[in-house]
């Protein structure tokens, strides 16, 4: 505790808002003394007396201040399974396996979580600082930089030379003959992946039956080599279940995306698909991908969707697409932003979770088969996904929380029953 307290003074120095204990936000661990930058964008310090060992600090906004940081320091939904990477590095994933999609070498349902593990060795797979779940395959990056992905791997998705059609655990992505280096963060869609690297370069994998490779022509045979995307300066990067396009984030702020565009879903007022990246939005804080549309969030705290909206995934009454972004009404503070298949949420600036759209198997935590209508769900979450019909959250109690569909387990609770209210997983803490 004396750290906390001793870090938390440094930063008041630091911000110069002691006297009105204004959030002191982060973007890197640098801006944290002795501590860490967590995802949400506040530092954490140690604190042996939280189950996950880390607390954040008193400055910390969106109602974390002081709180315990959740053992879960990332959440990941596929279509019908979830994963956790852990503060250790460590990645546990639970719900259908079918194809491999856990990473841990069964290819049954599993409602409990398992430790996904490495083909080469066997061993779990260790010091992973990003993590992207695809309708059925997952992709992760670790501290090294290397770039690994397990599952179904029909069209290639999982980017290595020679894999299996289901690959059960995860191996490294390779390019040129070698393991693809200096990864930072990872994408992964219906068919398809993604990684940007620590030179702010996109590169992809796998179908390309709608452009999601960039490459020319659309619908080439899918590549199990990566094929860099003409983008410059990435620093974030997104795709999910059911996508067949992807969205980057820049480093001027500037929105960039790729890919199907049946539905409008490149936000650039057409429904041509596109191999060239299209720039929707600028002065972008985050972006989720969802199935046939996408959502930002904006610096201003603003939410931006544009693409299919039969469920209401935009915000608005269930309709006909919209291929061009406009503003959710009445939606202001949110910080991050996660998407499902047909729905999406939001952490707002108090760290409340808020879902809206498809919710006919509870996935937006209330009884409602569409609402575009945002409600909150929890309070002091840190990280959040969502799958086809279900959606799981990381709160500050240090609990995984998931409610929706469970037909395959992927609710985590050792149970194969629906939820339309928050349930607890049973990952273990920490």
């Amino acid at each position: 505790m004396r750290a906390l307290v001793t870090i938390s003074s440094l930063f008041a120095f630091v911000c110069g808002c002691r006297g009105d204990r204004a959030p002191y936000p982060c973007t890197t661990s640098a801006q944290c003394p002795g501590g860490t930058c967590e995802a949400i964008g506040f530092c954490s310090a140690p604190d042996d007396a939280c189950p996950s060992r880390k607390r954040f600090a008193e400055l910390a906004g969106a109602g974390l201040g002081g709180q315990c940081v959740p053992c879960a320091a990332q959440i990941a939904s596929g279509r019908q399974h979830s994963c956790a990477r852990k503060h250790d590095g460590t990645v546990w994933c639970w719900g259908a396996g079918a194809q491999g999609n856990l990473g841990t070498g069964v290819t049954n349902s599993t409602p409990t979580p398992g430790m996904v593990r490495r083909a080469d060795t066997g061993a779990p797979l260790t010091d992973v600082v990003h993590l992207a779940l695809g309708s059925r395959h997952g992709c992760a990056t670790d501290a090294g930089g290397a770039v690994w992905c397990w599952g179904d791997n029909d069209h290639d998705q999982v980017g290595v030379p020679g894999a299996p059609i289901v690959q059960l655990l995860a191996a490294q992505v390779q390019r040129d003959g070698a393991p693809l280096a200096d990864g930072a963060r990872v994408a992964a869609g219906q068919t398809h992946s993604c990684a940007l690297l620590r030179d702010g370069s996109v590169w992809c994998w796998g179908e390309n039956n709608q452009g999601q490779l960039g490459a020319d022509p659309i619908g080439v045979p899918a590549s199990v080599a990566p094929i860099q995307i003409a983008i410059e300066g990435g620093v974030d990067v997104s795709s999910g279940p059911e996508s067949h396009h992807t969205c980057a984030l820049l480093a001027d702020g500037a929105l960039v995306c790729w890919g199907a565009n049946g539905d409008g879903e490149l936000g650039d007022g057409t429904m041509i698909d596109r191999l060239a990246p299209v720039r929707p939005l600028e002065r972008v804080a985050a972006v989720a991908v969802g199935g046939r549309f996408t959502c930002a969030s904006m610096l201003s705290g603003a939410v931006s969707c544009f693409g299919a909206n039969e469920s209401g995934q935009l915000g608005i009454a269930p309709g006909p697409a919209r291929a061009s972004p406009a503003e959710l009404p009445g939606l202001a503070g949110a910080r991050l932003i996660a998407t499902g298949v047909r729905h999406a949420c939001v952490i707002d600036g108090d760290g409340a979770l808020a879902c809206w759209g498809a919710g006919e198997a509870g996935q937006l935590g209330r009884d409602a088969v569409a609402d575009p209508a945002p409600a909150r769900v929890l309070e002091a979450v840190v990280s959040a996904d969502g799958g086809d019909v279900h959606t799981c959250a990381a709160a500050a109690d240090g609990l995984v929380y998931c409610f929706g569909s469970n037909a395959d387990g992927q609710l985590g609770d050792n149970t194969m029953l629906d939820h339309t209210q928050p349930a607890p997983s049973l990952l273990a803490c920490p």
